[in-house]
C-alpha cells in the first residue's frame, strides 16, 4: 500500500510551530480552519496502485 494523503486537525501556527511548516510558510501568520478529528487527530488513506480495483484502506487516529 502506497500513502496517498493526509488529513490532520491541525497544521502549523505562527505561535507554537510545534508541527510542521513549509519552508515557504514559515512567517505566516495562520488562521484556523476549525477542523476537528475525533480528539485533533488525523485521517491517513493507503491505495494500492498494483492491485485490481486498486483497493484501499484508511486509518484513523487520535492526538
Amino acid at each position: 500500500m502506497d500513502h496517498v494523503l493526509t488529513v490532520e486537525s491541525s497544521e502549523a501556527d505562527s505561535v507554537s510551530r510545534l508541527t510542521w511548516t513549509p519552508v515557504e510558510d514559515r512567517g505566516v501568520d495562520y488562521e484556523g480552519a476549525d477542523l476537528r478529528l475525533g480528539d485533533l487527530g488525523g485521517v491517513y488513506l493507503f491505495e494500492c496502485r498494483t492491485c485490481p480495483g486498486r483497493t484501499y484502506a484508511d486509518r484513523f487516529d487520535c492526538a
